[in-house]
């Protein structure tokens, strides 16, 4: 079980993002969450199996439909434990 922080950076807000990424989270069985930052990036924190977050971070740069993705920059580590996948 691993948990990683990324900001992703493009095209990413007003076109679904989040909720396409809570759709993939829920699909993998990953933990975490998504929110839109201030500065127009998105901000994910995933929380699972080793193989399914490196999916979860492939199908992160590999955009969804409607968006752009320019990058995506692991972020600070975090420890806390999540229950589910939200928007916040």
């Amino acid at each position: 079980m691993i948990t990683k922080h990324y900001l992703v950076k493009g095209q990413v807000q007003g076109v679904f993002f989040r909720l396409n990424t809570k759709r993939k989270a829920d699909e993998l069985g990953l933990s975490g969450w998504v929110k839109n930052d201030v500065g127009g990036c998105v901000e994910v924190v995933v929380q699972g199996p080793v193989e399914k977050v490196k999916l979860m971070v492939r199908s992160l740069k590999h955009s969804f439909p409607g968006s752009k993705v320019v990058s995506v920059i692991e972020q600070s580590k975090i420890t806390k434990r999540f229950s589910g996948f939200s928007i916040i």
